[in-house]
């Protein structure tokens, strides 16, 4: 049964950022030093975890900086291999995963670290400082590479492994190796990036803005495609289809909008009752593409089918905006938090509610079921990671 146990021990003491890699395998956390749970701002170290065994494979030193803030970051590579942690200062070091030898640590004199990636091969990290410059850094030579000096506001790497740019006025492409090199460069996007996403064959790039318009660039062309209208306020989510047949567009007018990848063609618009004060936070799409979820400030759940846009159910009790949304692989589990750090299991089809796990105290920031959909991982601004046990039978439960 759906009975929320917890099948290991939290990961106590958690005062920083907490990452899960790509598979769902590993867990990090940047804990405070041990005799330094209670204070205010500890040392901290970076542990790794095994999420199938909750065992400790290792634990190092963070980087120690003269001021902590709260934009500290903890990142896996794409393929899993490196783990990042910056404490948002000027300095920052990368792991080997496996084995936890530090594979470079990069001191930096400048402005704050706002946010990072790492190429899929470990090799190259990239930043945007408080200035929004852009920062690349060469582990493997443990030297700074040239960087073109532009307001970036979103830095993402491809499957590929090639780096995106994106600012106002233009988005680059870099490949990073052997060497940096701009092979392209195409028009912007008129107001900031709110999220950057590649279609699977790293083809099509997408983006949201604060502006109403989505933004397409064809890579392979090498151009950017007319931008997409009908939103009518900010566009602050996109994700791509598995397959890379459509992509998805959230926005702050209350729609969710569905696109054809080939042609950029409308499929639907899914829509919900217009409220005032009502804005959408999250979304998420069935991995057979089958359902979109919706989550809203309202506490609501929207559920639409994509091919029709038909409006299927709405799912209801939860307290304050759902924040966080995930399907199981199967797509029969749909996982949904929201503010009061509780965490609500729905059977999507039926539209019942599964259960309720409860032991969080404060908001969940991720979700993510582990590749069987027997487990499901939860990290939250309380300061824990927290592992549930995930069965198939439909009997609700509640508690750990």
């Amino acid at each position: 049964p759906h009975t929320g146990q917890r099948l290991a021990r939290p990961v106590a003491g958690v005062n920083g950022r907490i990452s899960f890699s790509p598979d769902g395998a590993t867990i990090a956390a940047a804990v405070a030093a041990k005799g330094q749970e209670k204070a205010y701002f500890p040392d901290l170290n970076v542990q790794v975890w095994d999420r199938a065994s909750g065992q400790l494979r290792w634990e190092q030193p963070a980087p120690a900086v003269r001021i902590r803030t709260t934009t500290d970051q903890l990142a896996f590579s794409p393929g899993g291999r490196w783990l990042v942690y910056t404490a948002g200062e000027n300095l920052f070091r990368v792991w080997d995963v496996a084995s936890g030898h530090l594979n470079g640590e990069v001191i930096w004199d400048g402005q704050r670290i706002l946010s990072l990636a790492a190429s899929p091969d470990g090799r190259t990290i990239a930043w945007n400082d408080g200035n929004y410059q852009l920062h690349l850094f060469d582990l493997a030579i443990q030297a700074a590479l040239p960087a073109p000096a532009t307001d970036i506001s979103v830095v993402a790497f491809s499957p590929a492994g090639q780096l995106a740019l994106c600012d106002r006025s233009e988005l680059s492409i870099w490949n990073i190796e052997p060497q940096p090199q701009q092979i392209l460069k195409l028009a912007g996007t008129q107001y900031p990036c709110d999220g950057l996403a590649f279609s699977p064959d790293s083809r099509l790039l997408v983006a949201g803005n604060n502006g109403a318009d989505v933004i397409v660039w064809d890579l392979a062309a090498r151009k950017q495609l007319p931008p997409l209208k009908g939103h009518t306020s900010s566009v602050v989510d996109v994700t791509f289809s598995r397959d890379g047949a459509f992509f998805v567009t959230a926005s702050n007018d209350a729609t969710v909008r569905i696109w054809r990848a080939r042609d950029q063609a409308p499929l639907a618009t899914l829509t919900t009752e217009r409220d005032p004060g009502f804005f959408g936070l999250s979304v998420a799409l069935a991995p057979d593409n089958s359902m979109i979820a919706g989550g809203t400030s309202k506490g609501l759940i929207w559920l639409w089918e994509p091919a029709s846009g038909k409006l299927l159910r709405q799912l209801t009790g939860h307290t304050g905006g759902v924040r966080v949304l995930a399907f199981n692989l199967d797509g029969s589990v749909l996982a949904a938090s929201a503010e009061d750090g509780r965490i609500h299991l729905w059977d999507p089809q039926a539209g019942v509610e599964l259960a309720i796990l409860a032991g969080h105290t404060d908001t969940v920031k991720s979700l993510i079921f582990t590749s069987d959909g027997r487990q499901l991982l939860s990290a939250s601004s309380d300061g824990t990671v927290r592992i549930w046990g995930i069965a198939q039978s439909a009997r609700a439960s509640n508690g750990m």
